[in-house]
C-alpha cells in the first residue's frame, strides 16, 4: 500500500439509538389500541404523582397544560368539521361519563353526588381552562373580528349569555351560553367570566375511579363508561389528587 494513502475505519455501533418519527408514533397509537392509551394516561398520572409529592399546588397548572388539549379540540371542531360540530358538544356527560347513570351502592347519580358551593372567583379566558363549543363559522368569525382589543364590539366583556359552569376542585369551566363570544376571549387571552354556578365535585371519587380505559364505580367495580376523552380523563383523576391534598 502506497504511503501516502490514509485508512478509514468505519464501525457501525450496534448500540445506535433509534429516534421514532412522528409517523413511527402515530402508528404505535393506532395499532396500539387500550395499552397504548393506558400507557399514556400512566403516563401523565406519574408526573401528577410526582408534582403531588413535590408541591400539590402546582397540580392546577398542570390540568391547565393538559387541558389545552381538549380546549383546542373543543374549540376548533368547527373549522375542520362544520357540520359535525353543529350536532356535536363538548358537554361533560359525552366526554366524561354518562352522568345518568347510578354511581353507588343506593343508586346515586353525578347530580346527586355534586354540591353547589359560593365563589367569588372570576375565570381568566386566557389562562383557565374554558370548554366552549362554537357550531357556527359565521358567527365565530364576527366574534374573532369585532371582540377584540380595538374591534367594532369593544374589548371583551361579560354579559346576560355568558354562561359558565365551574368545576371544583379542577377548575375547569363547561360552557352553557356565549360559547362564540367566549371563544374569541380565549384566543385574544383578554377577559374574565364569573361562572354562573359552581359545583364542588369531591364527593364523586369516593365512588368512582378512572383507569385511562373506563370509569368505574367503586362499590363493585363495574363498569360506568368507556373513556372517549383521554386529556378530560387524566384531568379527572389529578382531581382526585387536589382532593386528598385539600388543593383548592
Amino acid at each position: 500500500m502506497p504511503e501516502d494513502v490514509e485508512v478509514i475505519e468505519v464501525c457501525a455501533s450496534r448500540h445506535r439509538p433509534r429516534i421514532s418519527s412522528r409517523l413511527t408514533k402515530l402508528r404505535k397509537q393506532l395499532t396500539g389500541g387500550r395499552r397504548a392509551q393506558r400507557e399514556e394516561f400512566e403516563c401523565i398520572l406519574e408526573i401528577a404523582n410526582d408534582i403531588a409529592e413535590q408541591d400539590p399546588h402546582a397540580l392546577p397548572a398542570l390540568i391547565r397544560l393538559i387541558g389545552r388539549s381538549a380546549q383546542a379540540r373543543a374549540i376548533t371542531t368547527v373549522l375542520r368539521h362544520p357540520q359535525d360540530a353543529a350536532d356535536c358538544g363538548y358537554d361533560y356527560g359525552e366526554v366524561l361519563f354518562d352522568i345518568s347513570k347510578p354511581l353507588t351502592a343506593k343508586g346515586l347519580r353525578f347530580d346527586d353526588l355534586k354540591r353547589e358551593v359560593r365563589t367569588s372567583h372570576r375565570m381568566k379566558l386566557g389562562v383557565d381552562i374554558i370548554l366552549p363549543w362554537p357550531w357556527e363559522r359565521g358567527r365565530l368569525i364576527d366574534s374573532m373580528c369585532n371582540l377584540r382589543p380595538g374591534g367594532k364590539w369593544g374589548k371583551w366583556r361579560q354579559d346576560y349569555n355568558h354562561c359558565v359552569e365551574l368545576w371544583l376542585p379542577l377548575g375547569i369551566g363547561w360552557v352553557i351560553g356565549g360559547n362564540h363570544s367566549l371563544t374569541a376571549g380565549i384566543v385574544h387571552a383578554t377577559g374574565t367570566v364569573k361562572p354562573e354556578i359552581t359545583y364542588d365535585i369531591s364527593r364523586v371519587y369516593r365512588h368512582v375511579g378512572c383507569d385511562g380505559i373506563e370509569y368505574r364505580r367503586v362499590y363493585d367495580n363495574t363498569i360506568i363508561s368507556p373513556v372517549s376523552d383521554l386529556e378530560i380523563a387524566a384531568i379527572f383523576e389529578i382531581g382526585r389528587l387536589m382532593y386528598k391534598r385539600r388543593v383548592t
